[in-house]
C-alpha cells in the first residue's frame, strides 16, 4: 500500500500536474476577477497595470515578457488600455523602434484600489491562518515553478516519442 501524498509513477506526476495547475489557474481567476471587473478589466488588463504599477514604465517587449503575451498581441492590448486612458505609450526618445509604457494617473488609481484590496483579503488570511502552511505553501509553489522551469528545459530524442 502506497502512502498518501507519495508519487509512484510518471503518469500520476503527469496527471497531478496538470489537474493542480489547472485548479490553480481557475482559483488564480476567481480570486483576482472581482477586483479587475470592478474596473471593466479583463483578468489581462489587470496584470498589465499591476505589473507597471509594482515595476514602472517598460517597453512594449518587457512587458509581454512579464505577463507571458506576445508583443504583437500586447501591443494591440497597450493601444485598447490607451483608449481607456489607463496607460500611455510613448517612443523611446534614445531608441524611436522601442515603445515605452506606463500607467495614467487613472490607470496608478485603479491600481492603488486594486492592490490595497487585495493587501486588506491577504492580511486577513494571513491572521486566520497557521504561518508554518502559509510557508509550506511559498515553499511549494517555488518548488513548483523549479520543476516547470526543469521540464521546460528538457531536452528529449522526439524520434522516441
Amino acid at each position: 500500500m502506497k502512502k498518501p501524498g507519495v508519487i509512484v509513477n510518471t503518469e500520476e506526476v503527469r496527471n497531478i500536474l496538470w489537474e493542480n495547475t489547472r485548479i490553480i489557474k481557475d482559483n488564480t481567476n476567481k480570486a483576482f476577477s472581482p477586483l479587475c471587473e470592478k474596473y471593466g478589466l479583463t483578468m489581462m488588463q489587470g496584470r498589465i497595470i499591476t505589473e507597471l504599477h509594482h515595476y514602472g514604465p517598460k517597453s512594449i517587449g518587457n512587458l509581454a515578457e512579464s505577463v507571458a503575451v506576445a508583443g504583437a498581441n500586447l501591443s494591440a492590448m497597450c493601444k485598447r488600455m490607451e483608449d481607456q486612458g489607463l496607460v500611455v505609450r510613448r517612443r523611446d526618445p534614445s531608441d524611436e523602434r522601442m515603445v515605452m509604457v506606463d500607467l495614467t494617473e487613472y490607470g496608478r488609481s485603479i491600481a492603488d484600489d486594486i492592490d490595497k484590496t487585495l493587501m486588506m483579503k491577504l492580511q486577513k488570511i494571513l491572521e486566520e491562518s497557521d504561518i508554518g502552511v502559509i510557508n509550506d505553501i511559498v515553499k511549494g509553489m517555488v518548488l513548483l515553478n523549479e520543476l516547470l522551469t526543469r521540464i521546460s528545459e528538457t531536452k528529449i530524442n522526439e524520434h522516441h516519442i
